[in-house]
């Protein structure tokens, strides 16, 4: 059985990374917040 306990961390962490590429989010700069975040993210 494949070890999935880091799947949803990882994709999480690809697609937070993913909207900071696109939207320009520069170093220091607020990200939205986590119920933000889940909105945008799904």
């Amino acid at each position: 059985m494949p070890n999935t306990s880091l799947a949803v961390p990882e994709s999480a962490l690809r697609a937070i990374r993913k909207l900071i590429a696109e939207q320009g989010y520069k170093p220091g700069e607020s990200l939205p917040s986590q119920r933000d975040l889940a909105v945008l993210l799904g």
